[in-house]
C-alpha cells in the first residue's frame, strides 16, 4: 500500500534542524519513502491520502531503558526501596514461562508504538530455567510488531548479599537464600551464554541488536565486567549497565572500591 500524508508540519531533526510547514510523507509498504516539501513529493497514484493539517510529524522516539517482563507486574510490590524490591521481583520471575515473556514484551511494544516510540532498549532479565532467560521470546514479540530493539542480556555473578550494604552478621531469609543459591553461576558461564545469545539472535536486518548487559558494577565481578566489555568491543556492540541508582549503591561503591561506582 502506498500512502501520502500531506499538509503536515515536519520536524526533520536533520543536520540543519529544518522544520517544514505543509510538508509531505510518502509511505510504501513498511518503508518511509519520502519526507520533505510538498513541491518535491513523488507522484502517485496513492492508495490512501491523509490530510495532516494541524498535526506534527517527528522521528520516532527512543525508550532508552526498560525491563519488558516488568510490564506484567505493574502496581505490585509498591513503596519498597530498590534493593528490597529486587527480591520480590526475582521471586515473581521464577514461575514465568516462555509465553509470559512474549506477552510482557508484546504489551510494552504495543504501548510504545501507540505513543510514538519506535526503538527500545530492553535490559532483559527473566527466568534462568528458560533459554536465555526468555529474551528470545521478547525479541520475537518485538519483531512481530516491527519495533526496533536492542536487547541487553543481564549478567550478574555475585550473590545478593554481596551487592547490598548489609551487616556481615545479618541473616537472610531462607527464601532469599534459596533464590540466590539457585541463580548462582560462574563468570565464564554467563559470558558464554551471552555470546551464544548474540550469535543466535543478533540480526540488524530484523531490527534486532543484541549486546551484553551487566546488571550493575556492584553486582558483577571484575572478570565479568571486563569479559562483557571485551565481547562488546570485539563484536562492535553497545554495552548497557545500571549505574549509581540509589544511596545503598553509593555506600557499596565506597565499600568495594573506596570511591563512587561512577568513578
Amino acid at each position: 500500500m502506498k500512502i501520502l500524508i500531506q499538509n503536515v508540519l515536519l520536524v526533520t531533526m536533520n543536520d540543519l534542524d529544518e522544520v517544514i510547514e505543509e510538508g509531505s510523507l510518502v509511505i510504501e509498504g513498511r518503508w518511509l519513502k519520502y519526507a520533505g516539501t510538498a513541491a518535491k513529493t513523488p507522484s502517485g497514484p496513492f492508495d490512501r491520502v491523509i490530510d495532516g493539517r494541524r498535526l506534527i510529524a517527528i522521528p520516532g522516539l527512543v525508550n532508552a531503558h526498560c525491563h519488558s517482563p516488568a510490564n506484567l507486574f505493574r502496581g505490585l510490590f509498591p513503596g519498597r526501596p530498590l534493593e528490597i524490591w529486587r527480591n520480590y521481583w526475582r521471586a515473581a520471575l521464577r514461575p514465568m514461562a516462555k509465553e509470559d515473556f512474549y506477552a510482557g514484551a508484546l504489551l510494552g511494544a504495543m504501548e510504545m508504538l501507540k505513543n510514538g516510540a519506535t526503538t527500545v532498549l530492553d535490559h532483559f532479565f527473566g527466568n534462568q530455567a528458560v533459554r536465555f532467560m526468555g529474551a528470545g521470546e521478547a525479541i520475537r514479540a518485538m519483531r512481530d510488531l516491527g519495533l526496533r530493539h536492542v536487547v541487553a542480556l543481564t549478567l550478574s555473578d555475585k550473590r545478593y548479599e554481596e551487592t547490598v550494604p548489609l551487616d556481615p552478621s545479618a541473616a537472610l531469609a531462607p527464601e532469599i537464600q534459596r533464590i540466590t543459591q539457585s541463580e548462582a553461576r560462574a563468570s565464564r558461564a554467563w559470558l558464554d551464554e551471552c555470546e551464544a545469545f548474540i550469535a543466535e539472535h543478533h540480526d540488524r536486518a530484523k531490527l534486532t541488536t543484541c549486546c551484553p548487559g551487566p546488571s550493575a558494577v556492584q553486582r558483577c565481578t571484575d572478570e565479568l565486567l571486563t569479559g562483557a566489555a571485551e565481547i562488546a568491543r570485539r563484536q562492535n556492540l553497545p554495552l548497557h549497565i545500571h549505574l549509581a541508582e540509589t544511596k545503598a549503591q553509593k555506600i557499596m561503591g565506597q565499600r568495594l572500591y573506596g570511591r563512587s561506582l561512577l568513578r
